[in-house]
């Protein structure tokens, strides 16, 4: 109990330690007497014989690092030969303390910057903000606490959005608390103090008394209890200068207090997740706002922007008239009413110091009619300084110059605070550090670097090293810089450099911009060799094994950044197999577990003479999951299996068909590994990892690395079974709200196609219908209800049918489409569709019709050119404002008329105009038969395909 008492020492404190860590100075107690009278605090300690206590300080230069404590029984007066060794030790001891703890805290940048790298990933992946922030606290746990919560403010209330424990049980244990025990809307706890003052709020030392004084009974105080808090930290997530909610952080071990750093690193995610519920927010009022065809195109180059918060403008070179959207108002710091549209109010705005590098950048630009980017700093009005980076590209004129300049520009501020975070930690290490850039010329030298190489950083900033320092032209200096660029490795290594007659460690790194360096004079530890040697020893190991675990992440990274960018399963399944051979077997088998049965999905050989071998084993050979083998095992038990002498006959238990067996056996099979790829709590599939020759087994690194592959692998291929899934439903769906078969009536000849748009889901809100209706007449539709997926395909059934209820009533075209738009105000407020409603006479060519928003058919003639229906067409289907025009017109015998949807039309990088020209031209004088229709879809794609759904119904009437 002692011990564990005494193992932290306050440097303030009344200590033989504390003193020798504030004066700098050895501190030497020869008897227990003498202990307690200089050191009262530790009078109650229980004492032993006298003996000698010896407090060494540890320095690096004029600071104190750490303190070496040395006892002595019985008394001892140490010579000075054995002074000047414990000396020695003392110094040796401080260089490795030093390297160790600037490593440690480079460390700890590194990570925090991956960590909120991922975070920033994870974060703009959607723009479902709920899913987005629960991946935001199963990240947060248990990097930054044992339990995660996020809040977020809706509509003036806080709601709990997501929750993450290290423990999956009081996952659900959380989960219940706040079912139980609801938030009151007038509370006043943490979460609602934060909200409200935007400020972070620590809570150290949770005692018991706390929790009981925040109970509101026995139940509550032990589902509480039962969370094990000790520690509790809330930040806000803030966005535009607003606070959308807060993340509360809990620790359950009073050893592990939140540092400042963990603040720091906590208020950071807070911010980026703030971000992402702001963008959510504004993709949901755009999404509200999408009430016209017009502004579709409109609304989604602007949601890009919000949903990235970047500003842009459009700048008349010749006039200098500016015109900027509300994000360039807000980057600012102007109201969209007080800015004047002139390109002085932006040029006004940046600081004196850095006009000479926009003006410069402009000039560029608008001599070379080429791309324009600069980052610099402006004052707001308010005052405030922020980073801007600006890009765009000037546009020539019909003579070639440049006349018009487009482009975007976000705030960078947060972006140079990282980057200054790590110029401060840089600044504070012990260690040398500079940068080369490409032309190998010092960006950046830390004050260790100048202090070691005795050179001022002015003297050396954008000159080259070879220049500065030609001694090391030649020598391993030299050569390994030059080695560490070419090969795009790291190298280390350690030599005595003549020109300041010190020995160094050096550490250097390639980036993209040139290479890091980090450096340590070590030349005193050459006086003590086997010290020396031990410690680099130790370091060399620690490196190597950083380098091994940097390297199994960075495969890790890549094989999951490549597997994440298709939902085809089998592809998913191809591309991991591909690369777990690359590492960790010589062929690899893919299995994915459907109704009982584990499917060889995908097989890779690293030799690629084999590869056809192993084709032969996919789609075929399945294997039931209450089979005797070790695939079935590792489905059964959710634990990797592993044989390092594979029998025949697990073998033939594996591959029963003699065929496959044939083929298997011919390959090689020595050592087994089989790991299951499990996504929450189900196994999706698993992976055998297969080697060929005797003795080469797998390694607890091979185990674990596998282990974490598949881990990784697991969400991917659930994806993509769900992505089939919904696929086939899509599929299904869209079959089921369009007409099976077009109606045969006499007079008239129909023919219809329906193209999904290119990548979507297979289904979306775009129809077509025919019909019959009394007196000889028949009903035409098309329409388009917005937005795409089941979603969109369900509200399509639905006005379809609706459509085709009312029709029936023989009200009219006009009246029933203000029927169905009242319908879809009542029952769908947040929706609306456009609508082209149609009723013709065959006999007599009598085309009476209605439009709700929709694009204008196109009349077809035997003998002249197409042309567009005229009419006033009303507003879109759910606006209540749908006041309807019914038009009339007459198909000639020969006619026709083309009903379409906007996909058919729409174009990636023009307007509307042009496809509606485009339609019209390649339509002709007269269009006949089933081939025309395909020709004209088909015609109308451009190289990507349709960005939208596409509906073309063609009717023409019997000559």
């Amino acid at each position: 109990m002692q011990q564990q008492a005494w193992r932290r020492f306050p440097v303030d404190g009344d200590f033989p330690a504390s003193e020798a860590w504030r004066t700098g100075k050895v501190v030497q107690v020869d008897s227990v007497s003498e202990r307690n009278r200089r050191f009262p605090a530790l009078s109650g300690l229980e004492g032993r014989a006298d003996h000698t206590l010896l407090c060494v300080p540890l320095r690096i230069q004029d600071s104190v690092v750490g303190v070496l404590n040395l006892s002595f029984a019985p008394q001892r007066r140490l010579t000075p030969a054995e002074s000047d060794l414990i000396a020695a030790v003392a110094d040796v001891c401080a260089q490795a303390l030093g390297r160790a703890q600037a490593l440690e805290a480079a460390t700890r940048v590194r990570d925090r910057f991956a960590f909120l790298a991922e975070a920033s990933a994870r974060l703009a992946s959607s723009l479902d903000y709920e899913a987005t922030l629960q991946m935001v606290a199963d990240l947060a746990v248990p990097r930054l606490g044992e339990w995660c919560g996020i809040d977020v403010v809706e509509h003036g209330a806080i709601v709990p959005i997501a929750v993450a424990h290290l423990d999956p049980g009081k996952v659900e244990l959380a989960h219940q608390l706040r079912r139980e025990y609801p938030r009151a809307p007038d509370a006043s706890d943490s979460i609602a103090q934060v909200v409200a003052s935007g400020e972070s709020q620590l809570v150290a030392g949770v005692t018991d008394e706390m929790l009981v004084a925040a109970a509101k009974d026995d139940r509550h105080l032990e589902l509480i209890r039962a969370l094990g808090v000790r520690a509790v930290l809330t930040v806000p997530l803030r966005a535009r200068g607003r606070v959308l909610g807060a993340l509360t952080l809990i620790r359950a071990d009073d050893d592990n207090p939140f540092s400042a750093d963990d603040v720091a690193l906590a208020e950071d995610l807070g911010r980026r997740a703030g971000t992402a519920v702001d963008n959510a927010l504004l993709f949901r009022e755009v999404q509200s706002s999408w009430h016209s065809e017009a502004g579709t195109s409109h609304a989604r180059l602007d949601l890009a922007l919000a949903a990235a918060d970047i500003g842009s403008f459009d700048w008349d070179i010749a006039t200098g008239d500016l015109a900027w959207d509300d994000r360039m108002c807000s980057i600012f710091g102007v109201t969209t009413a007080a800015f004047d549209s002139r390109i002085e109010t932006l040029l006004d705005a940046v600081l004196p110091d850095d006009r000479p590098i926009v003006d410069a950048a402009i000039k560029r630009a608008v001599e070379r009619v080429g791309d324009f980017s600069v980052e610099y700093r402006i004052r707001r009005p308010d005052g405030v300084v922020r980073w801007i980076d600006t890009r765009g590209r000037a546009l020539p004129d019909p003579e070639g110059a440049a006349d018009r300049m487009l482009g975007v520009a976000f705030d960078s501020t947060d972006v140079r605070d990282a980057r200054d975070l790590v110029l401060r930690t840089l600044e504070h290490m012990a260690d040398g550090f500079f940068s080369l850039d490409a032309e190998w010329r010092f960006s950046y030298v830390n004050a260790a670097a100048e202090r070691i190489l005795e050179r001022d950083r002015r003297d050396l900033l954008g000159r080259s090293i070879w220049t500065e320092f030609p001694d090391v032209v030649g020598t391993v200096f030299g050569r390994e810089y030059r080695r560490s660029v070419e090969s795009r490795r790291p190298v280390a290594f350690e030599q005595f450099f003549p020109e300041l007659r010190k020995h160094f460690e050096v550490r250097a790194y390639p980036t993209s911009e040139g290479m890091t360096v980090y450096f340590t004079d070590v030349s005193k530890a050459r006086q003590f060799e086997r010290e020396r040697d031990q410690l680099q020893a130790a370091s060399r190991d620690a490196r190597n094994e950083a380098e091994v675990a940097r390297t199994r992440l960075a495969f890790i990274a890549e094989v999951s950044a490549d597997i994440t960018t298709t939902l085809d399963l089998p592809e998913v399944c191809r591309r991991l197999a591909g690369h777990a051979v690359e590492r960790l077997a010589n062929w690899v088998v893919v299995y994915v577990v459907d109704s009982g049965q584990c499917n060889r999905v995908a097989a890779a050989h690293r030799d690629q003479r084999w590869q056809r071998d192993m084709d032969e084993l996919v789609g075929r050979y399945s294997i039931a999951v209450g089979s005797d083998t070790m695939v079935a095992d590792a489905v059964r038990t959710g634990r990797p299996v592993l044989e390092q002498r594979v029998s025949p006959e697990q073998v033939a238990a594996t591959y029963p068909d003699a065929a496959a067996r044939t083929i298997v056996n011919d390959i090689g099979v020595a050592a087994a590994l089989v790991v299951p790829m499990i996504a929450g709590t189900e196994v999706v599939g698993v992976m055998a990892f297969v080697r060929s020759e005797p003795g080469d087994e797998f390694g607890p690194d091979d185990v674990q690395l596998a282990t974490t592959l598949a881990s990784r692998a697991a969400l991917a291929v659930q994806n993509a079974l769900l992505y089939a899934h919904q696929t086939t439903v899509a599929q299904a769906l869209q079959q089921a709200v369009l007409p099976d078969a077009l109606p045969v009536i006499p007079g008239v000849q129909l023919w219809a196609r329906y193209e999904p748009a290119t990548g979507g889901a297979g289904v979306g809100g775009d129809f077509y219908d025919v019909f019959r209706l009394g007196s000889g007449r028949i009903a035409l539709a098309v329409g388009d209800a917005a937005g795409h997926g089941l979603q969109a395909g369900a509200l399509m059934g639905q006005l379809r049918n609706a459509l085709r209820a009312y029709a029936v009533q023989d009200r009219g075209p006009a009246a029933t489409l203000q029927s169905l738009s009242d319908l879809f105000a009542a029952l769908e407020p947040d929706a609306f569709a456009t609508v082209f409603y149609a009723e013709f006479d065959p006999r007599t060519g009598d085309l009476v019709w209605a439009s709700a928003g929709h694009p204008p058919p196109l009349l077809t003639f035997a003998d002249a050119p197409p042309h567009y229906l005229d009419g006033e067409p009303a507003a879109p289907l759910g606006v209540y404002a749908n006041s309807g025009v019914e038009n009339r017109t007459v198909i000639a015998p020969g006619g026709g008329i083309l009903l379409y949807t906007d996909g058919l039309i729409e174009r990636r990088n023009a307007g509307i105009d042009m496809g509606l020209r485009d339609l019209s031209d390649m339509i002709g004088a007269q269009i006949v038969g089933s081939n025309s229709v395909d020709a004209v879809v088909y015609g109308m794609r451009d190289e990507a395909g349709f960005a939208d759904d596409v509906c073309v119904l063609l009717v023409v009437r019997s000559e």
